[in-house]
Parts: structure tokens; C-alpha cells; sequence
């Protein structure tokens, strides 16, 4: 996992960029659609294995204060790798820079393995159906 992992580049999603997700849209995802800040995409020798979409819904002062996660999918052939956990980092590292004080996203009751990795990352309960990620604790 490691020697993949060392292959794995995490980078921002360009505004009105579609990079090549493949099976990873099947869902109906438009990211021609996403994000004003700050969405990234995971890629492997220059193929896109995952992505974390992302926007802004509160500012202080021209700058995000909260975001949403629109959606994060990680290409079937390449889950449990820890790709999900970098793709937040990532965006934890900016957000945290950026002043942002909490990332927000809403997780189906049935999904218990995204639940499980939103926690892990730092996200609790904060509504019906709503986790939190207070980045104003960490």
C-alpha cells in the first residue's frame, strides 16, 4: 500500500474543470458544477482514482468560513487505501490556513462505512443526517 500511496498526487480540482473520473460519475455527479474554493482530486500516474467536491456556504470578510462537501468518491479498484483520508487532509490543511471553522456533510443513516470514515477524520454528529467538523478544536 505504501508504494502506492508514495504514486498518489492530491491536487486542486480547477474551477470548471471535468477531469477523467470514469466510473467514479456513474452516480449522476456534475463536477462541472462544483465548488467556488477548494475541491480536490486524487490521481495515480496521472489517472483520477478519487475526489472530494467542496464549497463554500458561509464567509466572514471575503473568505470561506464553513464548507459543504458536495460529494467524495474514491474509484472502487482503490477504496480502504487511505485515498478519502488524504483527500481530507488535504483540505483540512487549507481550511485550517484559510480560517475556516467547520466543514459540514450529510451522510445516509445506512452508510456506516462513510460514517465511519467521516469520524475518523474528525466529523460528529451535528444534525439529523448531518456530521460536522469542528476545525476550530483540532
Amino acid at each position: 500500500m505504501s508504494e502506492l500511496l508514495s504514486r498518489l498526487v492530491i491536487r486542486r480540482l480547477g474551477v470548471g474543470e471535468r477531469p477523467a473520473l470514469g466510473d467514479l460519475t456513474a452516480g449522476g455527479v456534475d463536477t462541472r458544477e462544483q465548488t467556488d474554493c477548494c475541491s480536490y482530486v486524487a490521481e495515480i500516474d496521472g489517472h483520477c482514482v478519487g475526489y472530494l467536491l467542496v464549497q463554500s456556504i458561509s464567509y466572514l470578510d471575503g473568505k470561506p468560513l464553513t464548507l459543504w462537501i458536495d460529494d467524495l468518491a474514491v474509484h472502487p479498484d482503490h477504496r480502504r487505501r487511505k485515498i478519502a483520508t488524504a483527500l481530507y487532509r488535504e483540505l483540512g490543511t487549507w481550511a485550517r490556513a484559510e480560517g475556516v471553522k467547520a466543514i459540514l456533510t450529510r451522510i445516509p443513516p445506512d452508510n456506516a462505512a462513510a460514517r465511519a470514515l467521516h469520524q475518523q477524520i474528525g466529523f460528529e454528529d451535528h444534525a439529523t443526517g448531518t456530521l460536522v467538523w469542528r476545525l476550530d478544536r483540532d
